[in-house]
């Protein structure tokens, strides 16, 4: 699974719309669709976003494009 996947699988599960996730977050639109699209990966929304879909740091940096960036 990417991260875009698993933030989209958690926002359907939470129920969260793209705005209000955005309002919770306290980022702007641009900032969550890139997180959403998976290109951005880290940075300092990310720990308020884990926190706010309840994904834990193992199960993020177990995604396979976070893998990906480790190794190279």
């Amino acid at each position: 699974m990417k991260t875009k996947e698993l933030l989209n699988e958690k926002i359907k599960v939470k129920g969260y719309s793209k705005t209000k996730l955005q309002n919770t977050v306290g980022c702007c639109e641009r900032t969550l669709r890139q997180y959403l699209k998976g290109t951005t990966v880290s940075g300092p929304y990310l720990t308020k976003l884990l926190e706010v879909l309840e994904i834990s740091v193992t199960e993020w940096n177990s995604c396979e494009n976070i893998k990906m960036e480790e190794a190279e």
